[in-house]
């Protein structure tokens, strides 16, 4: 785990550097950048499947694939009309007016 912070912070520090030196990532780079990530993921769960039970391996797994859905735009997840939302949301907070 700490190793991942590590190398996360270090390419992160990388790529904020090119940004500010104005270099633009090519489509090559960015394919090994994939590329090199999808290794680092599937070195991880090759990791864990020898730690863990069969059982505990499962269960991790399924784990995370349900949190990879988690997130606000996540496919097949509804999304509110935001015009609806808004105006729900400005209706409620809105002080009632004392009627004469």
């Amino acid at each position: 785990m700490l190793r991942n912070a590590i190398d996360c912070q270090t390419t992160m520090a990388a790529m904020k550097q090119k940004k500010l030196d104005g270099v633009a990532i090519i489509s090559t780079e960015k394919f090994e950048m994939q590329s090199q990530l999808l290794d680092k993921q599937m070195q991880h769960k090759a990791a864990m499947k020898n730690i863990m039970t069969k059982d505990q391996y499962e269960k991790w797994s399924a784990s995370r694939n349900n949190n990879c859905m988690q997130g606000k735009y996540a496919k097949g997840k509804p999304q509110k009309n935001r015009e609806n939302y808004m105006k729900n949301d400005s209706q409620q907070n809105r002080p009632k007016q004392q009627e004469n």
